[in-house]
């Protein structure tokens, strides 16, 4: 017999997708607690990419890494054609999760496979090859979009599916099948996350109409990823920037990387890299229409 639902856990909420202030005074089930280690070690191996570090590498990323997944190893088990099989009391391989995972792994691989214990690099390829396939509604159709859950049991919280495009980023601008992040955006529940989710799927129209009201942090995120989007030793240039606002930034890409620039009416006045050589890794997106003439 399955057990109970647990208690509904709201969705990715603040900054970085984190549960919002005062939630984690509450106790949540051990789900959420997967969850948020899964966006907490995103995050770190965000920062690593950013400013590599010998020492944050040594005692946080792969001390909570290999917990992590010494976890998912211990209390999963295989199942058809040998995949993992995530069974919770709310869903069969939920997105957060599947999505998670894969995004983690596939970071460790580029990032730090050289740098790993044997062990731990094993273990890593390993979950790869047995991850289950990201919940897709119909991946032969061209309306396919992503789902919350292989098997949904209880009503979800917010829009899980979205998590495979913000913050674990595998759907989206400069990535494979962005229409089906596309698709998935243009059905969502709307949410607090809205502007960044349009922003890391490219959508610079829908970008733009969710900053009619009150500035929130997520405008201020959104605002960064509409301009740059830095990931895989690609930079991503305006991948969700509206034509009819003219900007002028300085903005931070992995690694090590600074880009400078100045857009008017669609046209770029300014670009500065330094270092020099990362021109080599630039892909200019074109800024997008999103008024109607």
């Amino acid at each position: 017999m399955r057990a109970q639902a647990a208690e509904p856990v709201p969705g990715l909420l603040a900054y970085w997708g984190m549960l919002a202030a005062g939630e984690f005074d509450r106790m949540l089930p051990l789900e959420a607690h997967k969850d948020r280690n899964l966006e907490l070690l995103c995050l770190m191996l965000h920062r690593h990419a950013y400013h590599p570090d010998a020492v944050f590498l040594k005692r946080a990323v792969l001390p909570l890494a290999q917990e992590l997944l010494d976890g998912y190893d211990k209390n999963y088990l295989l199942g058809p054609g040998g995949r993992l099989l995530i069974d919770t009391p709310k869903a069969v391989n939920p997105m957060p999760e599947v999505a998670g995972l894969r995004d983690v792994l596939d970071r460790m691989v580029w990032h730090l496979d050289q740098t790993l214990t044997r062990d731990l690099r094993e273990q890593v390829h390993q979950m790869r090859d047995e991850l289950p396939p990201v919940p897709v509604s119909n991946e032969e159709s061209p309306t396919a979009r992503l789902l919350p859950a292989i098997e949904t049991l209880a009503p979800p919280e917010g829009a899980p599916e979205l998590s495979a495009i913000f913050p674990f980023r595998i759907y989206g601008a400069g990535k494979e099948e962005i229409d089906m992040a596309r698709h998935t955006f243009n059905a969502r529940r709307p949410g607090a996350l809205d502007p960044v989710y349009a922003a890391y799927a490219g959508l610079a129209p829908e970008a733009v109409k969710s900053f009619q009201g009150e500035f929130t942090p997520a405008h201020a995120l959104a605002l960064q990823a509409m301009l740059l989007q830095g990931d895989y030793g690609r930079i991503h240039l305006f991948p969700a920037w509206p034509k009819e606002w003219d900007v002028d930034f300085r903005l931070h890409a992995p690694p090590g990387t600074v880009i400078e620039a100045s857009l008017r009416k669609g046209r770029i006045e300014k670009l500065r890299i330094t270092p020099s050589y990362r021109a080599r890794d630039l892909i200019r997106h074109p800024p997008q229409l999103t008024q109607q003439r």
